[in-house]
């Protein structure tokens, strides 16, 4: 049922004028399109059932929807691909190669040379790297069929010059997906995944790299800086990729843009420069969707604006969208327990306050929280000890620090479990202000009934915070100096 979901996704996106002929109105096939698009059915069961009432199993449910996948595939190779401009040339020029290979597999090659010509020259254009290898490849078997070895020599040096740009391209390539795919379910810092040594050897490439080359440089530059903790050394890559985006078309996709948007947000917001990031997210919101799963990436952005902003209900009411989406469920258990665990910040904090007005429902979700079911919803980060558990433990600390009379012959031995914790997986965290919060919380829990070490603990607490090289940490969801100064200390000092 996930392939049916992406395939209605890409189709709607990208309207064909023979979407009627395909899938015409009232057929059996357009009628589980149509419940596919609204959301109706999200798993072959519901599907299978209302359609034939019977199993996923059965043959006639089976074949209604190999028939809708195919129509649905084709309607997909047929259509337009909208505003994405840089892709849609990518296929055209694919599309005219494919005519072209076709004819010389008749030996017809003077239409298929003029073709080859053309695509190349428009490849070279965009700095589309792989069609000009297809080009160049096709044009090599043109001058042989035509016996013209002077061009077939001088099109075999063009290939092999650009068959070596595309390795050096390819090298970086795989070296930024290699990073990204084990950074993809962590919100820690790893510097030692984001090291120059695990980089392409540099010399000489670097300088004479192509476009696109530059780009896949820019993203590993912007990496280092964050898992580095050298914000500010993210603003000149953040720059360089912006105008590559801007400036070439065979960068513009979707997944570049959002790349640029997403980093330069986090930029921004690590930075403090909150009004200054409203902009990029509102656009960011604007151009991704829950559809295709990259809308979640962003929200989380949307939901530290709004806590850094102290725009508590506006930040709940995020999450909420985010738990109603119908494409929650068909999340990775990680990011599902991430999202848990932001819902459960805002809880703690109206718990914090329980004259305050939980909003838009969030506090339905959480009625029955306990720090058990907190452990249960967050079993999938347990190993994320540095980000998502980090936040575990960070958040079982804070809401036994809610009830000290109640807890406390449980907040020592949760202070002290803190502190084992903190020395044998935070002890080396870049994040300055997550480490101060998370260690000056666990002795809080150990110290509550010693009013002086209370009050030195604070001094220590305001001036690590005040001497932070950046104004928020990545993994600061709420903002470290308003929980400590509004919501944790004064009560303690107050003793």
């Amino acid at each position: 049922m996930d392939l049916l979901h992406e395939l209605v996704y890409v189709v709607e996106l990208s309207p064909s004028r023979s979407f009627a002929l395909l899938l015409p109105e009232g057929s059996k096939v357009r009628a589980l399109y149509d419940h596919v698009r609204d959301d109706e059915f999200l798993t072959d069961e519901r599907a299978a059932a209302l359609m034939y009432q019977c199993a996923p199993s059965d043959k006639r449910y089976l074949m209604l929807k190999r028939n809708l996948i195919g129509k649905l595939s084709e309607l997909i190779l047929i259509s337009e691909l909208g505003d994405i401009e840089t892709t849609s040339v990518k296929f055209y020029l694919e599309q005219r190669l494919i005519v072209a290979e076709k004819l010389l597999l008749r030996n017809v090659y003077h239409n298929a040379e003029k073709i080859g010509k053309k695509v190349r020259k428009e490849a070279e254009k965009e700095s589309i790297t792989e069609v000009q290898l297809r080009a160049l490849q096709l044009l090599r078997k043109v001058y042989t069929l035509k016996g013209d070895q002077k061009a077939f020599t001088a099109v075999a040096e063009a290939y092999a010059r650009t068959q070596t740009q595309a390795l050096v391209e390819d090298q970086w390539l795989q070296t930024v997906q290699q990073l990204e795919s084990r950074l993809k379910y962590t919100v820690a810092h790893h510097p030692e995944w984001v090291s120059v040594a695990n980089w392409p050897e540099q010399a000489p490439v670097l300088t004479n790299l192509s476009r696109l080359g530059k780009f896949y440089v820019g993203k590993l530059q912007v990496y280092h800086a964050w898992h580095h903790y050298a914000v500010d050394a993210m603003e000149r890559p953040l720059i360089q990729l912006e105008k590559l985006i801007a400036h070439h078309a065979a960068l513009q996709t979707p997944g570049n843009v959002l790349f640029w948007r997403t980093h330069y947000i986090k930029y921004l917001l690590a930075m403090g420069q909150l009004d200054e990031a409203y902009g990029p997210l509102v656009e960011a919101r604007k151009h991704t969707r829950y559809q295709s799963f990259d809308r979640f990436e962003v929200e989380s952005l949307w939901f530290l604006y709004h806590t850094r902003k102290k725009a508590w209900n506006a930040a709940a009411e995020g999450v909420v969208q985010v738990l109603d989406s119908p494409q929650f469920d068909r999340l990775h258990p990680q990011d599902q327990s991430l999202w848990y665990v932001r819902g459960a910040y805002l809880h703690w904090l109206f718990q914090a306050h329980p004259e305050a007005d939980l909003a838009n429902g969030l506090g339905e979700r959480y009625k029955f929280f306990s720090l058990e079911e907190l452990y249960k919803n967050t079993a999938a980060l347990s190993k994320d000890k540095a980000g998502g558990n980090l936040h575990v433990m960070l958040l079982r600390g804070l809401f036994t620090l809610l009830r000290p009379q109640e807890a406390s012959a449980y907040a020592f031995d949760t202070g002290n479990t803190m502190m084992v914790y903190y020395q044998r997986y935070l002890k080396d965290l870049p994040e300055v202000r997550a480490g101060l919060f998370f260690r000056s919380v666990a002795k809080l829990l150990k110290r509550q009934d010693d009013p002086e070490k209370v009050q030195r603990l604070q001094e220590k607490m305001e001036f690590g915070l005040a001497e932070a090289p950046f104004r928020y940490d990545p993994n600061e969801w709420m903002p470290f100096e308003h929980l400590w100064n509004t919501h944790i200390i004064p009560g303690f000092l107050a003793q």
